[in-house]
């Protein structure tokens, strides 16, 4: 009896499909975990960053709670910020920086905004927008690079007296505002596709642990 080694070449074949079913089953979900991880640690990192550039700014300003925010958005940065952080340029990034919503249609107006550019390539972007109680910041992960859409690259902080540098949101929760997690998503700025705007995307990574759940709209 003669006996077989090897596979036949159908054999070859329906295994080779097997692992091709298998790969677009699974690399997809593979490349977005890592994407994910990725975000959350470069975000991370950004605001750790800031938070130690804050308690070093108050060792000579004061507690920030006394800090001037009625100062535009650049002189703010120039006052309080600039002078502790290891940063590779200031300046106004102009038209070659343009961020979308979530839908990645809409542009949204951080192409006007003055950017403090970190040596890993992140933006932090202030507004020159007079609201007098607080410093509008949006937060680029990786700078120009894409897909720059809020909730995946560009997340929405702020700073005021009372919380210091903050994710939208977070303060709200703390002031006892909104009840918890649901209200991340179901306010007005909530991190849902549904919402015109996803300013409170970084409050419930930060919220999650610093993870991006299931339930996050990536």
């Amino acid at each position: 009896m003669n006996k077989r080694f090897g596979f036949t070449l159908a054999e070859v074949l329906i295994t080779l499909a097997i692992i091709g079913v298998v790969a677009a089953m699974t690399i997809p979900t593979m490349i977005a975990n890592y994407q994910k991880e990725q975000t959350t640690t470069q975000l991370k990192k950004v605001y750790n960053t800031m938070q130690n550039a804050i308690r070093a700014s108050e060792v000579e300003n004061g507690p920030y709670s006394s800090w001037d925010t009625s100062l535009s958005g650049v002189v703010f940065a120039q006052t309080y910020l600039l002078p502790y952080l290891n940063y590779n340029s200031f300046k106004q990034i102009g038209t070659s920086y343009t961020c979308k919503y979530f839908d990645n249609a809409t542009n949204c107006t951080c192409s006007t905004y003055y950017a403090i550019i970190l040596p890993d390539g992140a933006y932090v972007l202030f507004t020159n927008a007079a609201i007098s109680t607080l410093k509008l910041i949006f937060v680029d992960v990786n700078g120009p690079k894409p897909p720059n859409r809020h909730s995946r690259d560009v997340f929405t902080f702020e700073f005021d007296q009372t919380y210091g540098f903050s994710t939208e949101g977070v303060n709200y929760i703390k002031k006892g505002i909104f009840a918890g997690r649901t209200s991340l998503f179901t306010a007005m700025h909530g991190c849902k596709s549904s919402n015109t705007s996803w300013d409170y995307c970084a409050a419930l990574i930060i919220y999650d642990g610093w993870e991006i759940a299931d339930d996050y709209p990536w």
